[in-house]
């Protein structure tokens, strides 16, 4: 699925006396199985975004389109596409109902009209998927841990078979167990999958490890986009916004103007952005010390 975004713009309550500008002329083009993490401080617009790519939200102007239709067509057409576009909100945990974890993630695709024998199947493939199997799927969804209930909501919008799965801040919230677990689930969907996935992050670690591209929002407008290497390269201007970089990569950008590394002739590449970049050159400057 190619996602298309064209000079998006929306105002909230236009022209009433509290009108206000969230979005201005975003453009950007996802191919098929990229993975685009989102970045912007709080009200920079990222909700806004992912809101208006499966059609909740309808721009003041510009569009978006999936595979060439824009989404706000009044078309069977349109209507299709939007059912391919998987969306998990925050706190997803919350919207569980259901008696027993494994009803629960049927909901969705017996909605969509499949049979019960066939919503199991779709509904236990993505359970598994997620890390949730066994015993787990016959008991209450409120029973399971945080993390476990995260996961059994995003196994919920999986089993709908979305092409492309938009994720806002899938870790919020969650110990540091859950929070492994997640990203830990959220790799093997990408791995089983091939789908396209948008990730709205405040966590720059999360955001450097799993993502291919990189977003920037800042009061509405998209300033950066590209790779995760180049775009956290500009941690001067994106902590001026408000945002930080990598742990690995503040660190080895400390350790690289160490006097001491530069008295012993030692020098370090600094670029590394995630824990196992960091370790592979400090090992190598050992290694070279030795």
């Amino acid at each position: 699925m190619q996602l298309k975004v064209e000079k998006l713009t929306h105002i909230y309550s236009e022209g009433l006396p509290f009108e206000s500008l969230a979005m201005t002329d975003v453009s950007f083009t996802m191919e098929q199985g990229e993975f685009a993490a989102l970045i912007g401080h709080t009200g920079s617009g990222k909700s806004t975004l992912i809101q208006h790519i499966n059609g909740l939200l309808k721009p003041t102007s510009g569009h978006v389109y999936l595979d060439g239709v824009d989404v706000n067509e009044k078309s069977p057409e349109a209507r299709a596409l939007r059912r391919r576009i998987g969306l998990v909100f925050q706190y997803p945990e919350y919207q569980l109902f259901e008696e027993t974890v494994l009803k629960d993630v049927c909901f969705g695709p017996k909605n969509l009209g499949l049979s019960e024998e066939e919503a199991e199947e779709v509904s236990r493939e993505a359970l598994a998927l997620v890390g949730i199997t066994g015993e787990k799927l016959e008991r209450s969804p409120f029973n399971l841990s945080g993390g476990e209930k995260r996961r059994v909501a995003i196994a919920g919008v999986l089993a709908m078979d979305p092409e492309l799965l938009i994720l806002d801040e899938p870790t919020a919230g969650l110990d540091p167990r859950g929070h492994a677990e997640i990203l830990d689930a959220v790799r093997r969907i990408r791995e089983k999958k091939n789908m396209s996935i948008i990730m709205v992050s405040h966590n720059m670690d999360d955001v450097a490890s799993l993502a291919d591209r990189v977003l920037v929002l800042e009061d509405g407008r998209l300033i950066m986009d590209g790779s995760p290497r180049e775009i956290f390269a500009r941690g001067e201007e994106l902590r001026a916004i408000g945002l930080e970089i990598p742990s690995a990569k503040d660190f080895m950008e400390k350790l690289a103007k160490m006097p001491a590394l530069k008295e012993k002739g030692l020098e370090i590449d600094d670029g590394a952005i995630t824990i196992d970049e960091a370790q592979e050159e400090i090992l190598k400057l050992f290694g070279s010390k030795a």
